[in-house]
């Protein structure tokens, strides 16, 4: 975890490179958490029907909201959030954790389930931007809203695949 933490505060590779390898740093245990919370809650004789999120039509308009307008609006209201939380609190994890933990419950009204992948996600997000807005905060947003994207991107494209199945 500690190398994961310098990956994401303490940036060294171009900023590019930053967002393409930090994409699956938020798609692979996002997906984990989801998946392990449907097996214990299933396992446990839980309905998770109940629990997830409800269907959504597959327009192009969903497209723009989701992979382009969702993760421009959140990102710049998480900018909002976390410049407010650093002036109570100087530790980058702690308020990557407060971030994630609030936007987690944010998507959860969405679907309880959503909770979980959201709370990673928007951590991940969290320590991008409050590595990268050292050198400014411009590169901040671009290191936190392209990983947000391409999430968006994965999670409509794995909607659209069970859609058409």
């Amino acid at each position: 975890m500690k190398a994961l933490l310098i990956f994401l505060l303490r940036p060294r590779w171009p900023l590019w490179q930053y967002c393409l390898v930090a994409f699956p740093i938020v798609v692979l245990p996002a997906v984990a958490l989801v998946s392990s919370a449907i097996l214990l809650l299933e396992v446990s004789g839980i309905d998770t029907a109940e629990f997830r999120a409800p269907d959504r039509f597959l327009t192009f308009r969903e497209f723009l909201g989701m992979v382009v307008f969702a993760p421009l609006a959140e990102t710049a209201l998480l900018m909002g959030l976390i410049e407010g939380l650093l002036k109570l609190s100087k530790r980058p994890v702690f308020i990557a954790i407060v971030c994630g933990l609030l936007w987690g419950a944010a998507h959860a009204f969405f679907g309880l389930l959503r909770f979980f992948p959201s709370t990673w996600a928007f951590f991940v997000f969290s320590c991008a931007y409050l590595g990268w807005r050292q050198r400014s905060p411009r590169q901040g947003f671009v290191a936190a809203v392209v990983p947000h994207a391409l999430n968006n991107l994965a999670a409509f494209a794995l909607l659209a695949v069970l859609d058409a199945a």
